[in-house]
């Protein structure tokens, strides 16, 4: 229970500063994303909600994945490293069980079985989402 409060503690404190200093996703703008076959154009409507225009469907996969990032990054980083229980290295010694427990789970290892088993269609719209993340990253 005490590792939850220091999560939400911790998940608080990265929100604000992040806040503070700007860290508000991106609604404007231009953005060069690595592999695209055409331009991808993005609108945000009146409530926020992304609308993407795609040659592609590679292409809107990975536009997808940079809007994700932009918006989520702090969750998919912390989802990454739960699935692989890598916790520990960002909150420290008290996430130690837990990440030993869910590498019991074998998450990230259902995962990559998973991800091998995929058709070529599919393996390719995964790979442009990571693409638009890694973008992101990059940007």
């Amino acid at each position: 229970m005490l590792w939850a409060l220091a999560f939400m503690l911790v998940l608080g404190a990265l929100w604000t500063r992040g806040f503070l200093r700007g860290g508000l996703p991106w609604r404007t703008g231009e953005f060069a994303v690595p592999g695209l076959s055409a331009e991808v154009q993005v609108r945000f409507d009146e409530r926020g909600v992304p609308h993407v225009r795609a040659g592609s469907f590679e292409d809107a996969c990975a536009a997808l994945g940079f809007l994700h990032a932009n918006d989520r990054c702090l969750q998919l980083e912390l989802i990454r490293r739960a699935v692989s229980g890598r916790l520990s290295e960002v909150f420290g010694a008290s996430q130690v069980a837990t990440d030993r427990r869910l590498r019991q789970l074998g998450l990230r290892q259902t995962a990559e079985a998973w991800f091998a088993d995929l058709g070529p269609e599919s393996r390719q719209a995964l790979e442009a989402y990571a693409s638009g993340i890694n973008a992101w990253y990059d940007a």
